[in-house]
C-alpha cells in the first residue's frame, strides 16, 4: 500500500522524483521507527490509548489488554467504559466529554476493572493530538494503576 501511495504522489508530481534506493532508504527508516514506537507503546507499564474527536477509542496497548484482560475488538470505541466502576462511570462519562470540548489535557481517577476481576484504582490523564498541519484529531492519553503503585 505505501509503495502504490509513494508511486502515486511521484506520478502527480506531489514528491519529487527520487531513486529506487532513496525510496527503499525512506521505507527502512519508517519501518524502523514504526517499530520503536511499538516497542515504546507496549515495553511500558503505563496503559497507553488512543481516541478520535468523538471520543471513540481507537487504540489501546498490549499492557492495557493484559490489565482488562479483554481484546482489541472489546475495547474499541466506548467498549471499555464497561469495566469502569459503575459508582465512577456517569462522572467519567460526564468529565470525559467535557474534556473533549476543549484543548487542555486532563485527569482523572476511577476504579477500573482488572484481569483478575477487582477493582483497581487508575489515574487517567489525556491530552489533545493533533495532525501534521495542526488539526485535531482525538487524544492520547494513559492510564497509571495506582492501587499497584500504592502496594510496592
Amino acid at each position: 500500500m505505501f509503495n502504490l501511495l509513494m508511486n502515486w504522489m511521484r506520478d502527480n508530481k506531489i514528491l519529487p522524483q527520487i531513486s529506487d534506493t532513496e525510496r527503499q532508504a525512506l521505507e527502512e527508516d519508517q519501518r524502523q521507527t514504526l517499530a520503536w514506537l511499538d516497542t515504546v507503546a507496549n515495553a511500558s507499564a503505563v496503559l497507553f490509548w488512543t481516541c478520535d474527536v468523538q471520543g471513540q477509542t481507537d487504540w489501546v496497548n498490549r499492557r492495557w489488554l493484559a490489565f482488562t484482560g479483554r481484546s482489541l475488538a472489546e475495547e474499541l470505541g466506548q467498549a471499555w467504559m464497561e469495566g469502569i466502576h459503575p459508582d465512577d462511570r456517569k462522572r467519567y462519562e460526564e468529565s470525559f466529554l467535557q474534556a473533549l470540548k476543549g484543548p487542555d489535557p486532563y485527569s482523572m481517577e476511577f476504579r477500573l476493572r482488572h484481569v483478575s476481576g477487582d477493582y483497581r484504582w487508575v489515574l487517567d490523564k489525556g491530552i489533545p493530538r493533533h495532525d501534521a498541519d495542526g488539526h485535531d484529531i482525538g487524544d492520547n492519553g494513559y492510564g497509571l494503576d495506582l492501587t499497584a503503585i500504592q502496594s510496592d
